[in-house]
């Protein structure tokens, strides 16, 4: 049975092209809502998921005694967070991950706070608190993990013993409704761009939910002959951070969703390109259809208990792994949100894991435990609870991979491949130095290895958001990383490789500037492309955006650019020895400069290189 479904599966793969789904024989049929509504486009565009700063001033910097972070708590009188302190706070740097993940660096802070506080707040799931060396001294890092179009902003109290973290509602100003000739279209207009997530529902309806959004007022039912497919439509607060809007239908549906400035606009059709139907005669009565034969669980109510534990042979009912497709297919519970817009999957890349987190508790419906697998891709899989009432299914990897979610109507899928296979162009930053015997360079109480990471982690969320460019990193926290590992980890995962480092001149403290250094490489005619012309559009970049001394492009014997078999850099981007330039880069405002630099020279590089792989 279980070589005929891989066999079914893999001509499924064959016959719809890579972004269909394996299909299992003895699964039943459609369900008669999923047959009426071909959901076409499921929130399409990504970045209205994502949280955004608006914050309106940066967080200046102070010089304080070391203070203690002793308290969190979400004040009634601020839609947020209230991070306490037991003294005025020197300094606070933010960083927004692609995951919506809110990281607060309290530097000069020692951590009195619990590691783990549970929010019961849509905005807001965990925070998790510890402390952390930051430029060279103890400090706290607090981490939030915001929801999908959160808009927060932050900053301190005006004593500098607190950090708020505020939370924005979207007001949904107006809701439109008209009909064209091929179709109806809805229009959502907020405040700011509204994020939609678009499902089927039971009784021939569509859901429409906007999180971290309010009405600005509450419709009634309404109906009328203006519609073509849409018989009525409501709109209602169903609690008190998620608006939806349901829309009653009619016909095989298809759906698109576009977004232009603070407007979503919702488009049904009919689905595959089919004809109206058929118009009847006044008092002729309507063509009867016999209907379809139901398989037994063929039903909108869901009867199916699940995955006990009990039967081991009965779990790939509901999850399993197709090692031949290399794909993992979780079946979908009916009654629960549990499509691909609706999941997150975080790519642990440094601790060789894939983590996808469902959005509630799934383990009563596909067991716990762990999957055995030992293929040349994975060690194996694990289900469990994350603590926060939602379940984390655990992909352990024997080497760097690439996940790609997806689904249909009765199907979840991760399909896992080499990156190389996924992405087409991938570039590998490397920030300098790191662990606790090699901080690099410090002076004016900045330490290089810290400054390193930070911009590194701004590069790779800007190249992420963007979406052209795959980002990896050798290290995404303090940690030793080998000097010959560098550029060999480079090498085998990238197209490209960035090493990011802060310069320091011990016996003049007057330098100032930025220089690129390079080496040649014995395949650079192979290539076509060389570490020369990848310099000189890098030091281009770094100057115009941070407008400082040219201290020309170089090439030095640098391990990291000698021993790559990529185009390669290493970038000083400025002297932290110099008081001036170290004031600069100790700001958040001038290391994000650099980062969007340093994307941008990323960007023109793959412009005029295409990776021979």
């Amino acid at each position: 049975m279980r070589m005929k479904l891989i066999r079914t599966m893999a001509a499924a793969l064959a016959m719809v092209l890579a972004f269909a789904a394996p299909v299992r024989a003895e699964e039943p049929l459609e369900s008669e809502s999923e047959r009426k509504i071909g959901l076409e486009v499921l929130n399409p565009v990504e970045k209205s998921s994502l949280a955004t700063d608006v914050s309106e001033e940066e967080i200046g910097l102070r010089e304080y005694p070391i203070t203690s972070i002793i308290g969190l708590e979400t004040p009634e009188d601020v839609k947020g967070v209230l991070i306490r302190a037991s003294s005025p706070i020197s300094r606070v740097d933010k960083l927004l991950l692609e995951d919506n993940r809110l990281v607060l660096d309290i530097a000069r802070a020692d951590c009195a706070l619990d590691a783990m506080y549970e929010m019961d707040d849509p905005m807001i799931g965990n925070v998790r608190a510890e402390g952390a060396q930051l430029f060279g001294t103890p400090g706290t890092r607090v981490v939030l993990e915001l929801g999908a179009g959160v808009r927060y902003s932050v900053y301190l109290t005006p004593d500098r013993t607190g950090i708020v973290v505020r939370f924005q509602v979207n007001e949904i100003i107006r809701v439109g409704f008209r009909a064209l000739e091929d179709g109806d279209i809805i229009t959502v207009e907020g405040e700011n761009a509204p994020a939609l997530t678009v499902s089927p529902a039971e009784n021939d309806e569509i859901h429409i939910d906007l999180p971290v959004a309010k009405l600005k007022e509450q419709s009634k039912w309404v109906t009328g002959e203006q519609f073509k497919f849409v018989k009525s439509v409501a709109t209602t607060q169903i609690d008190p951070k998620t608006a939806r809007i349901t829309l009653k239908v009619t016909g095989n549906l298809g759906i698109a969703v576009s977004y232009e400035g603070n407007v979503a606009t919702v488009k049904l059709s009919l689905a595959g390109g089919a004809g109206e139907p058929d118009e009847q005669e006044p008092g002729e009565e309507p063509d009867k259809q016999e209907p379809d034969e139901p398989e037994p669980d063929d039903t909108i109510i869901d009867t199916d208990p699940g995955y006990d534990g009990s039967d081991p042979s009965q779990r790939d009912r509901y999850i399993f792994y197709d090692t031949e497709n290399k794909t993992l297919a979780i079946k979908k519970r009916k009654g629960y949100s549990m499509g691909a817009e609706n999941v997150q999957l975080f790519d642990d890349y440094s601790n060789l894991a894939g983590v996808l987190t469902l959005p509630g508790d799934f383990i009563g419906w596909i067991g716990n435990g762990a999957i055995a697998v030992d293929d040349e891709f994975l060690k194996n899989i694990t289900i469990g609870n994350n603590g926060a009432g939602q379940t984390q299914i655990s992909i352990h990897e024997k080497l760097i991979l690439a996940f790609r979610v997806y689904d249909d109507s009765s199907w979840l899928y991760v399909k896992i491949q080499h990156p190389r296979d996924a992405y087409d162009r991938i570039v590998v930053i490397d920030p300098g130095h790191g662990g606790p015997n090699d901080p690099g360079a410090s002076a004016n109480g900045l330490v290089e290895k810290d400054l390193n990471l930070d911009v590194s982690k701004r590069v790779i969320e800007i190249l992420e958001r963007d979406s052209r460019v795959k980002a990896y990193a050798t290290r995404t926290v303090d940690k030793a990383v080998d000097l010959h590992e560098r550029p060999k980890w480079g090498t085998e995962h990238g197209d490209l490789f960035v090493s990011i480092h802060m310069n320091a001149m011990s016996n003049n403290s007057s330098t100032t500037g930025t220089e690129v250094f390079w080496r040649e490489h014995d395949n650079d005619k192979e290539l076509g492309f060389s570490g020369k012309d990848m310099a000189d559009i890098f030091q281009r970049t770094l100057l115009r955006e941070l407008g400082t001394v040219d201290r020309k492009v170089q090439t030095k014997k640098f391990v990291v650019v000698r021993y790559t078999k990529i185009p390669s850099v290493l970038c000083e981007i400025g002297f932290i020895t110099n008081k001036g330039e170290a004031a600069k880069i100790a700001t958040p405002e001038y290391r994000q400069r650099a980062a969007q630099a340093l994307c941008d020279a990323i960007y023109e590089t793959f412009s005029v290189y295409t990776p021979a792989r």
